[in-house]
């Protein structure tokens, strides 16, 4: 039997590891594959040792081959021997050149462990799985850096895939939610009107749900999310004051009105209010109400 196989892109994983993507058209248990040094080495590995064969229809379609030749492909991840210098590739009996590895993912994957480790932040994603190395690993770290509220480094973090020079609507959301996070809340909401127009599948629409969530129909619990953001990052009190008295009066449902309420209490006791003699958690959040009522109707001119 004639053995054909391409070898379609390395990707380097680590400073001695190689994830290798191709195909061969010998799919017996027993086929494998060799890699030469340029002094004649070799290393040896078996392509159904570890990993499934992946199935390739573009292979079919181009040689014009049966359904057996569907599960060609490959994708595994090689360890090589310090100063081993690859030269050929044997698929079985099939030898290919060995092609250049792509180095933008793994020195992508090497700058943000550079800002991971200068913010003293333990990568949860990065370096762990080969498969994702490139732009979905450092979206997926993203995303647990911000659940962690590091958004500092989850802002680091997206600058460092775009001086990478990777662009996709998903670096986009991201920089929406750090913005909104630091309640930069017009920037955030400009980002995601953007994405409305993304030709990305389902990003338009992942977009416009965003919207639609934070800004354009935003729940009592959103609103109130916000109101504690504006507090706890120490913005001027009459940007939470304005939208809190906002969600009172806006606050139709019971349950949504007894939210509001128990904030109303929560920020009353913090800020102390009402006689300190008498610690009434209700005088006190509507003392705090009424104090907001009289700004509001300052704010348009009744006194």
């Amino acid at each position: 039997m004639q053995i054909a196989g391409h070898l379609d892109n390395v990707v380097r994983v680590n400073v001695n590891s190689f994830l290798l993507r191709g195909w061969c058209s010998d799919c017996r248990p027993e086929s494998w594959l060799k890699i030469e040094s340029q002094n004649k080495a070799e290393v040896v590995v078996r392509l159904n040792s570890q990993h499934e064969r992946i199935a390739r229809p573009d292979v079919i379609a181009s040689l014009g081959s049966d359904q057996s030749l569907l599960h060609c492909g490959f994708l595994l991840e090689i360890n090589l021997p310090k100063e081993f210098t690859p030269n050929l590739v044997h698929l079985v009996d099939h030898p290919v050149p060995w092609p250049i590895p792509d180095e933008s993912d793994y020195a992508l994957r090497q700058s943000l462990l550079s800002l991971c480790e200068a913010s003293f932040w333990e990568p949860q994603v990065l370096g762990s799985s080969s498969a994702a190395i490139g732009l979905e690993e450092a979206l997926e770290e993203i995303s647990r850096v911000r659940e962690r509220e590091s958004f500092a480094l989850a802002y680091e973090l997206v600058r460092c895939c775009r001086k990478h020079g990777f662009s996709h609507p998903m670096l986009d959301d991201n920089s929406a939610l750090v913005a909104h996070e630091a309640c930069d809340f017009e920037r955030a909401e400009g980002i995601w009107t953007a994405m409305t127009a993304s030709k990305k599948e389902g990003m338009a629409d992942h977009a416009q749900a965003r919207l639609h969530q934070l800004f354009e129909s935003p729940s009592v619990g959103v609103q109130l999310s916000d109101i504690a953001r504006l507090r706890a990052r120490q913005h001027p009190d009459v940007l939470w004051r304005q939208r809190l008295l906002q969600v009172w009066l806006e606050a139709e449902d019971v349950k949504d009105q007894e939210l509001v309420f128990k904030v109303l209490k929560d920020i009353a006791l913090e800020l102390g209010l009402g006689d300190p003699d008498v610690c009434d958690p209700e005088l006190m959040a509507m003392t705090l109400l009424a104090s907001l009522c009289d700004e509001g109707l300052q704010d348009f001119g009744i006194h």
